[in-house]
């Protein structure tokens, strides 16, 4: 599978001399979708692979080195190599924040705050704010528009620097959890590059990994730090609620949600949970009834956002797992990366918080012909009084049909619908990555890309994808910039989304966005098409607001100047999620039944293949690399 460049052509007659200079030679390679897909590239030979004299395969990544008998026992995907990076990078930002959190409140017990980012607009007199914060009015609800007035621009150079080898920082431990570890690869890494570490557990149900585990422990001298533990993930994880862990990771086949309410028991106060999900065919594919059972929220798969809706899906089954035991969540990190999803988010107890758990959880109305959105919440704190009691929201928020279009509304969620990333935490993990040699990160610069476009996006839900606009009504190819420039003209805000090439997020509502299509059309006029279309509707209202085409000076974000990397070259030929491990010893532990595994779903079935491959709708959505 190939990245899909866009390319301009001859025949694309657009004006977008007033942008070169801003976008160089990139003007419309933002806006316009190429019909053809680059050749890839021929694979080099895997350097992270060497074989011994006897046939044993040694796999290096790292600091850490496996081992396995033979070529056809190797379990490795060199694409994860990025997770595990961002991984250890996420974990020891954390931890630094963790422990100044514990020096701070030595010797009482915690009192849990407003967390500073996310969180921080809980708040009644806050979360109900009737102005918008741009000059037009806003259609979308206003806990977003509080959202976006809380959202903190916090400068690297503000932040205090928090040096582990501070005298009081010198007998501060943390405990890891493993719950899937397979070979130990990821245990062991974080053994080997993490400081402060007292214990980790790399836990397998099945005997041959575990063994495997110990003797990759042993090659790689940490066995004072990686203890093997053969047993079931979530009884595990039950037996350590009493005595929680600082971190656990749960990097299963397929789908986290069986592992959830244990997890959320088993961390510690203020402690890391680290959740990937590589089941997006239901995430974020067209199966609403696995999804259902799995993450209790229907998907939308033929909506632009349906990445970011994924991310959110899996956070509201986190919120409402936690709930359940009087706690509440603090998103960190929530990245849509190659063909799964990985959240970094820390879990508090907090009676109070987890009574406003209502307030974060919203649905979607997606309208079925022109792809606009709009946003329900669910829950809401009133303005008057204290803001701790919580009631229903008001609704619907839209009419029968889209007032756009004319077209019916398709429902998604219900789904988190607070900010999903921390900016405190995005810039201190930046400055770590930024700050760290080339040889401990291998995934450096796309790392830096990722954090950095994380860091720009608005802290509200789901994008445009400017492609999806100009084909609605079959019109010319908008540069990017073009559009932000129109949008930011308005008054209203704009951003980038690491979820999705050449989509923007926006507090604008759905008119203002169609405004600037409609102005686009009438200066880049269309064949006329056939009467009561999507687009034919769209173009027969006329505008409500005047459209400058003015460059704006913030229309091109950082990350876009400096043109990061955020899409990696393909590591190997044919890559991607690779076959369940251990096929044959499950088959043999299980008596033939291949379809069992140590995942097993909470709901006593097998997982089918089919919700562990991609379908066709969510293969276009994935951002190929």
């Amino acid at each position: 599978m190939t990245t899909m460049q866009p390319t301009s052509t001859a025949e694309e007659q657009v004006d977008t001399s007033a942008y070169k200079a801003a976008e160089g030679e990139e003007g419309l390679q933002d806006s316009v979708k190429s019909k053809k897909s680059k050749k890839p590239k021929n694979p080099q030979e895997p350097t992270w692979k060497t074989k011994g004299e006897d046939g044993t395969v040694f796999v290096a990544e790292g600091k850490a080195t496996i081992k396995f008998p033979s070529d056809n026992s190797v379990f490795y995907n060199p694409v994860q190599e990025y997770n595990r990076d961002t991984s250890i990078a996420a974990i020891s930002t954390w931890s630094k924040m963790f422990f100044k959190e514990r020096v701070e409140t030595a010797g009482r017990r915690r009192k849990v705050k407003q967390p500073s980012a996310p969180s921080g607009r809980e708040d009644g007199d806050k979360n109900e704010r009737n102005e918008p914060t741009s000059p037009q009015k806003s259609a979308i609800p206003a806990v977003f528009n509080g959202y976006i007035e809380e959202h903190e621009d916090i400068k690297m150079e503000d932040l205090d620097d928090i040096d582990l080898s501070q005298p009081q920082y010198k007998d501060q431990r943390f405990t890891v959890l493993e719950a899937l570890s397979a070979t130990g690869l990821r245990s062991i890494r974080y053994a080997k590059d993490l400081a402060h570490v007292e214990t980790i557990v790399a836990n397998d149900i099945l005997p041959d990994a575990v063994e495997a585990i110990r003797q990759n422990v042993k090659h790689n001298n940490v066995e004072d730090i990686v203890v093997a533990n053969e047993g079931d993930a979530n009884i595990s994880m039950y037996q350590a609620i009493k005595k929680p862990y600082d971190v656990i990771d749960l990097d299963p086949y397929g789908s986290a949600a069986p592992f959830l309410d244990a997890a959320v028991q088993a961390v510690s106060e203020g402690g890391l949970l680290c959740i990937t999900c590589t089941d997006l065919a239901v995430l974020a594919g067209n199966q609403p009834d696995a999804c259902w059972a799995k993450y209790g929220g229907m998907p939308l798969p033929n909506s632009p956002y349906c990445h970011e809706l994924a991310l959110r899906l899996l956070l509201h089954t986190v919120q409402t797992s936690a709930a359940r035991y009087k706690r509440c969540i603090e998103p960190l990190l929530s990245l849509s990366i190659d063909f799964y999803v990985r959240i970094f988010v820390r879990v508090y107890t907090s009676p109070a918080l987890v009574k406003k758990a209502a307030g974060k959880t919203s649905m979607v109305y997606h309208c079925s012909g022109c792809r606009s959105f709009v946003l329900q919440p669910i829950g809401k704190s009133p303005q008057n009084g204290d803001g701790k009691k919580v009631g229903a929201a008001c609704g619907p928020n839209v009419g029968f049909t889209c007032e756009h279009c004319g077209r019916r509304f398709h429902i998604g969620g219900p789904f988190y619908s607070a900010p999903i990333h921390n900016q405190e935490f995005i810039k201190r993990m930046l400055r770590h990555v930024t700050d760290a040699p080339q040889e401990k990160y291998k995934t450096k610069s796309r790392m830096i890309g990722m954090l950095t476009v994380a860091s720009e996006e608005l802290p509200i839900p789901f994008f445009y994808d400017i492609a999806s606009l100009v084909a609605t009504t079959k019109s010319m190819p908008l540069p990017l910039l073009k559009f932000t420039s129109a949008l930011l003209n308005m008054g209203y805000k704009v951003s980038l989304t690491h979820a999705a090439q050449n989509c923007v997020k926006t507090n604008a509502p759905g008119w203002a966005v169609w405004d600037v299509i409609r102005k686009h059309v009438q200066e880049q006029p269309v064949k006329e098409r056939p009467a009561d279309t999507p687009g034919s509707n769209i173009l027969a209202k006329p505008l409500k607001n005047e459209v400058s085409w003015e460059h704006h000076p913030q229309a091109n974000p950082c990350s876009r100047k400096m043109k990061l990397v955020r899409y990696q070259e393909n590591p190997t030929a044919y890559w991607g999620p690779m076959e369940r491990a251990g096929s044959k010893k499950t088959q043999e532990v299980n008596g033939g039944n291949k379809k069992r595994s140590r995942d097993i779903d909470q709901f006593g079935t097998d997982q089918q293949p089919n919700e562990q491959t991609a379908d066709d709708s969510a293969i276009k959505k994935l951002r190929t690399t």
